[in-house]
């Protein structure tokens, strides 16, 4: 009998945690159907900020992203749901209400789901606004190349 409460706890554990992901978590988080519609999402991330779930969830990825390159998106994640081999860091770019249609650049990682059985389930993607980071390292790069063709070391300044 305590066997039975000890597994129940862990399935209870189990859903409060994966809950507190979806309402809690800082960055993007969305699982999507085998058609690539989102079944779940977290729209407590600042790209979703001011939409509402159930305005997302139905919506086919990249579309419910607000992904500027709708297609090459579309056939990463498909590719990932095909192959089972995950993509990491990817950058997209996208254009959300939350930023008025401005463009933000997002870093996506996506992974497929699987069954205990094996059998696939869709994809889970993440999705962080990199937007800053980005920008930053661009203006980095910029000093970088004039610092190259002046021909001024670091050192002197």
């Amino acid at each position: 009998m305590a066997d039975a409460g000890r597994g129940r706890g862990a399935a209870d554990a189990g859903t409060v945690t994966l809950e507190a992901l979806f309402s809690q978590a800082p960055v993007g988080l969305a699982v999507l159907d085998c058609d690539l519609r989102v079944v779940r999402i977290n729209t407590a991330t600042p790209a979703m900020q001011g939409t509402r779930e159930e305005d997302v969830i139905g919506r086919t990825f990249p579309g419910s992203h607000y992904v500027v390159d709708a297609e090459a998106a579309e056939a990463l994640v498909r590719e990932v749901l095909e192959s089972g081999v995950s993509v990491r860091r990817r950058i997209l770019r996208a254009r959300p209400p939350a930023h008025h249609g401005q463009e933000r650049l997002y870093e996506l990682t996506a992974f497929r789901l699987l069954d205990p059985d094996g059998v696939v389930l869709g994809v889970s993607i993440t999705v962080v606004d990199v937007t800053d980071r980005e920008t930053a390292l661009r203006r980095l790069r910029i000093l970088d190349t004039v610092r190259e063709r002046v021909a001024v070391p670091w050192t002197c300044w």
